[in-house]
């Protein structure tokens, strides 16, 4: 199996995931492959991810064109994604990106492969998730993916299109935050990701936090009603919990690994393309949920309390 669309693994110092990673990508031996490691943090690590480095280009031994951008230095969790993603579309007009902690089931690609074709012109379409947390897909009908106004990017795909309207440093942060942007989508209202979200954006433009890039990413979907596409099942797995995880250090985090399951080989697609009201009430719940119960279990009854009323309220 060949897929057309190029793919871009991201990786930084975990050997044994980035192994599997690159046996699962091998199943479907894309044409043209991209890989980009960040620097390593200290001297020590630096010369264990050149090695690793080496090592991974050995793996890669199926028939394609591969590109390597290696960083002398540590750009972060920020920065380092997002170099590795621009630097791929100086080349290309669209690719898949998979980080070194998600295993990807092989219908990922070929779904990938397939939307990226049907949805390159369609300005309203910006991403194509693997991920989806949600156990029912009766909302879905017959088809084999729907469209969200959320994003999840443990696997995903994009275009050039889409991702040069980004402004990673968010240089327009205050104006919209003084015009109240976030507070019109209805789901961040009701499911008290607002306050959450404003604090994560002011701590990036005020560069207090320097290790989040998919915030920035989510919040231009939101002023440009971009949609995000995501499928019926689960095709991404992240295996990346653990202590040595920078995002993903807490049990109760678990509750996204979701077990994968295939799609079709040809897609059944929806009939409209339009946010799923269904999909994104219940996927806000889940997010809902899974807050409220880290802030009972770390004792924050004070949040608790303010997470029910504003949730009740705005009901």
């Amino acid at each position: 199996m060949n897929i057309d669309a190029p793919v871009l693994l991201i990786f930084f110092n975990r050997e044994d995931e980035v192994l599997k990673v690159i046996q699962a990508i091998k199943k479907c031996s894309p044409k043209k492959m991209y890989i980009a490691s960040d620097g390593g943090r200290t001297k020590i690590e630096h010369e264990r991810i050149v090695q690793l480095r080496q090592k991974i280009k050995t793996y890669i031994d199926w028939d394609c064109q591969l590109n390597c951008l290696f960083s002398d230095k540590n750009l972060g969790c920020e920065w380092g994604p997002i170099s590795a993603i621009n630097w791929v579309f100086e080349n290309e007009d669209q690719c898949i990106i998979i980080e070194d902690d998600c295993i990807p089931d092989i219908s990922f690609f070929t779904y990938c492969d397939e939307l990226l074709k049907k949805y390159a012109k369609n300005e309203n379409v910006w991403m194509i998730s693997g991920d989806n947390y949600l156990a029912d897909n009766t909302m879905f009908g017959q088809a084999d993916y729907t469209f969200s106004l959320r994003t999840d990017t443990w696997g995903w795909a994009t275009w050039k299109r889409a991702w040069e309207k980004c402004d990673f440093r968010l240089q327009k942060w205050p104006i919209y935050k003084r015009e109240k942007v976030l507070a019109h989508t209805y789901y961040m209202r009701r499911y008290d990701e607002l306050d959450y979200m404003t604090k994560q954006l002011d701590n990036i433009y005020k560069k207090k936090d320097k290790s989040i890039w998919d915030y920035q990413w989510r919040f231009h979907m939101i002023i440009n009603n971009g949609l995000c596409i995501v499928p019926r099942n689960n095709l991404v797995s992240n295996i990346g919990w653990g202590k040595c995880a920078t995002h993903t250090k807490k049990d109760e985090n678990k509750i996204w690994n979701v077990p994968i399951k295939s799609l079709h080989t040809h897609l059944c697609h929806p009939s409209c393309i339009t946010a799923n009201a269904d999909f994104d009430k219940k996927y806000g719940e889940l997010l809902f949920k899974d807050k409220l119960l880290s802030q009972i279990k770390n004792k924050n009854i004070f949040e608790v309390i303010k997470m029910l009323l504003r949730f009740y309220l705005k009901k």
